[in-house]
């Protein structure tokens, strides 16, 4: 069963892809996968996400969340087990674009932000 926000408007809207490492460098720092998980807005971002950022459970994901605790459990024992960031693929000078890959307000879908 899908999670739902509250709003009852549905999950996020992301896609997700994952791929195994084949480069052959040697600069994978032991990571043998990735995933990019891409979101329609930082809203949908925000609340697939949670914890740390949403501290709120009325407002992210509880799916999600413990999906983050089982694997934390599996991975915390090794070393580089997981790297996390955001990027944007959009191009711009302002700085607020810039950072957060969207001119959507911050607050967009904040309300369980403390």
């Amino acid at each position: 069963m899908p999670s739902e926000r509250p709003c009852g408007t549905g999950g996020p809207t992301f896609s997700a892809s994952s791929r195994a490492q084949t480069s052959f460098e040697g600069r994978g720092q032991g990571f043998q996968h990735a995933f990019i998980v891409s979101f329609a807005s930082q809203g949908d971002r925000n609340y697939y996400v949670g914890e740390p950022w949403i501290t709120d459970p009325a407002f992210y994901d509880p799916m999600h969340h413990a999906f983050k605790s089982f694997v934390t459990a599996l991975l915390s024992d090794q070393e580089g087990s997981v790297v996390v960031f955001d990027f944007s693929l959009k191009q711009t000078s302002d700085p607020h674009t810039a950072a957060t890959g969207s001119k959507i307000p911050d607050d967009e879908y904040l309300p369980g932000r403390s």
